[in-house]
């Protein structure tokens, strides 16, 4: 992409036909800040919406914002962008709230509206509180209160419990196991939906 970028500068310091000067990376950066898209994906919505890949170099800022603030092709490439942002963070997570996820609320992995309507620290929050609730035994660091008078966590939420106030040992691979059988043969979870609390 620098490479494009490179060549649209060069472009436009040697000025446009009939002295109309070249607008490519003017428009290029006002459509990733004006609609917060990537480079690249900037450069995709400009040429799908404008069609004609010869036209960006010389249409005006102002037109081509508007001509591609009312294409149809907008909604779906700030879809893809949040799609991708969504899976970026739910691959940072642990793999332990990743499978507490998987079992938990499987729907959303699938799901593009899901993704939309909850974020990946909503789903972690929502699914380490399910696994909690159904599976988790009394946690014996807070007295299954939640709180923890002695945690570092500003709001003195239990670090062993995570506030839920039951515990699950996530990195005991048996007790997974186990939890899998128990879903698979009957499913607790209700489906992901709106307005659901962690």
């Amino acid at each position: 992409m620098m490479n494009l970028l490179k060549s649209l500068i060069d472009e436009e310091e040697k000025g446009g036909e009939n002295g109309v000067k070249t607008l490519s990376v003017k428009l290029l950066v006002s459509v990733m800040n004006r609609f917060s898209l990537d480079e690249e994906t900037a450069t995709q919505l400009i040429s799908q919406a404008l069609k004609d890949q010869e036209v960006i170099s010389f249409i005006t800022d102002k037109i081509g914002q508007e001509k591609i603030a009312s294409s149809p092709s907008l909604e779906s490439f700030k879809q893809e962008k949040q799609r991708r942002e969504w899976y970026s963070e739910y691959k940072k997570l642990e793999e332990r709230t990743r499978w507490a996820m998987k079992v938990s609320i499987p729907e959303v992995l699938i799901d593009e509206d899901l993704k939309r309507r909850f974020s990946v620290i909503e789903c972690k929050r929502i699914a380490l509180k399910r696994v909690a609730d159904h599976f988790g035994v009394r946690c014996t660091r807070c007295n299954g209160t939640g709180v923890y008078v002695q945690s570092t966590i500003d709001d003195k939420r239990c670090w062993k419990c995570f506030g839920y106030k039951k515990f699950v040992d996530y990195d005991d691979l048996k007790i997974r196991k186990s939890i899998e059988r128990a879903v698979e043969k009957d499913n607790p979870f209700q489906p992901l939906s709106v307005g659901e609390k962690e």
